[in-house]
């Protein structure tokens, strides 16, 4: 009986909201809640930020920061009169300056490369000197009883 009573009261309520959306046409918005959880951010928000900026001066370093560019900025605006010639002198020198330290890197990544490489018969002598070591290695402490312990096999 109590859950017949709480289905029709739910079900009287969808019906009531129904008819409200047909009549408004759309949804309606509960404009406290939007608002309440906006301030709610926003004070939370200003708490990180006053935080940050006692603790590690934060919003100081901003501020400093888009003062210096915006200074940089007006610098560059009345040397080169709002045309942006300068700019665009800057952009292509320093592609070339690019170019050219790429091709440096390049010419002395050949030249490591070249001197890194070994002979493969040097390289192969170089595995099996590691493994008679290794062997060795293994042989002694099965000798002295550390078989056990030892990764290798002998």
């Amino acid at each position: 009986r109590y859950y017949l009573q709480q289905y029709q009261q739910h079900l009287t309520q969808y019906r009531e909201m129904e008819e409200d959306f047909k009549l408004n046409k759309g949804p309606r918005l509960n404009w406290g809640a939007l608002l309440q959880g906006l301030g709610i951010g926003t004070w939370v928000f200003v708490a990180v930020l006053a935080f940050c900026e006692y603790r590690y001066t934060t919003v100081t370093a901003w501020m400093e920061t888009i003062e210096e560019q915006w200074y940089a900025w007006r610098q560059r605006w009345k040397e080169d009169g709002g045309r942006g010639k300068k700019k665009t002198q800057r952009r292509n020198a320093s592609k070339a300056k690019e170019d050219v330290s790429k091709e440096k890197e390049l010419k002395a990544k050949e030249k490591r490369k070249d001197t890194s490489v070994k002979p493969k018969k040097h390289a192969e002598a170089e595995v099996l000197q590691d493994e008679r070591e290794t062997a060795e290695a293994a042989k002694e402490a099965q000798a002295k009883g550390w078989a056990r312990w030892w990764p290798f096999e002998a």
